[in-house]
C-alpha cells in the first residue's frame, strides 16, 4: 500500500529514486555493524581451490526451502495476471499481508525452535505454505486473498528461520559460512525458477492452475525433510558415537 500511495502521489522515478536512497542508508547502517563476538576459526584453511564452496550438511536443508521460495518466485511474477482475472482491485494487499506474517512469525518461531525438534516447526510451516497456495489459486475476494497470504507468509518465514537453525547448529564455525551460502541460495534460486518454470504452466493453462500445482511443492519439501535432513545424526549425536 505505501509504494501504491507513493507512485499515486509522486511518479515511478520519484519512486525509484526513494528507493535507491533506502538502499543506500541500509547499506551505510549494515556497513557499521560490528560483530564482537564472532566465533575463532582456524586461520590456515589451505587454499582456496581445496576448500568446500558447496555445504554438504545444508544442501538437503536448502532444497526443503527450495520448495517454499519456488512458488514465491512464480507468485510474484504472476499475481497482477491473476488479480486482472479475478477482478481484484488491491493484490499488494497480498504482499502486506506476507510481509506482516513474516515479521510475526519470525518473532515467535524464533524463539520455539530452540526448545523443540525443529521436525516440529518445519513441518507445520510447510504445511502452512501448501494450504496458502491451495487458497490462493481459488480466491475471488480481497478477504481471501489476505487470508491466503498470512498462510503463505507464516509458511515461508517459518520455514526459513527454522532451518537457518537447523543448519547453524550442525556446521563448525570454520564451514559457516560455506553452509549459509549454500542455504540462502535456496531463495536466489527459487525466485528466478519458480517464475521461468511455472510461467510455460501459466501459458499453457492459467495462474490459478499453475498456483495450485505448485502446493505440491512444500508438501514434497516435508517429506524430504522426514525421510533425509530430520534423520541425519545432530553433532551430540556424532560426539556420543565418537
Amino acid at each position: 500500500p505505501l509504494a501504491i500511495w507513493l507512485i499515486a502521489v509522486t511518479d515511478v522515478r520519484t519512486s525509484f529514486l526513494i528507493s535507491a536512497i533506502a538502499g543506500v542508508a541500509a547499506l551505510v547502517s549494515g556497513g557499521m555493524v560490528r560483530d564482537s563476538h564472532a566465533p575463532s576459526v582456524l586461520r590456515h584453511v589451505g587454499p582456496w581451490w581445496r576448500r568446500s564452496w558447496v555445504s554438504r550438511t545444508a544442501f538437503l536443508p536448502g532444497l526443503v526451502f527450495l520448495s517454499v521460495t519456488a512458488p514465491y518466485g512464480a507468485v510474484q511474477a504472476f499475481l497482477l495476471q491473476f488479480a486482472d482475472e479475478r477482478a481484484l482491485t488491491n493484490p499488494g494487499l497480498f504482499y502486506t499481508v506476507v510481509a506482516v506474517a513474516q515479521v510475526a512469525a519470525r518473532g515467535s518461531v524464533g524463539a520455539l525452535v530452540d526448545r523443540v525438534r525443529p521436525i516440529m516447526t518445519i513441518v507445520p510451516a510447510l504445511i502452512f505454505g501448501a494450504i496458502g497456495l491451495v487458497l490462493l489459486s481459488s480466491v475471488h475476494s480481497q478477504t481471501t486473498l489476505m487470508v491466503s497470504g498470512l498462510l503463505y507468509g507464516l509458511g515461508l518465514a517459518s520455514t526459513q528461520t527454522s532451518i537457518v537453525a537447523l543448519v547453524v547448529g550442525r556446521v563448525t564455525p570454520r564451514s559457516l559460512g560455506a553452509a549459509m551460502a549454500t542455504y540462502t541460495m535456496a531463495w536466489d534460486v527459487g525466485l528466478v525458477l519458480g517464475g521461468v518454470i511455472f510461467g510455460f504452466v501459466v501459458d499453457a493453462t492459467s495462474p490459478a492452475t499453475a498456483f495450485a500445482m505448485m502446493s505440491v511443492l512444500p508438501l514434497l519439501g516435508a517429506a524430504l525433510f522426514i525421510t533425509r535432513v530430520a534423520r541425519e545424526p545432530e553433532p551430540a549425536t556424532e560426539a556420543a558415537a565418537a
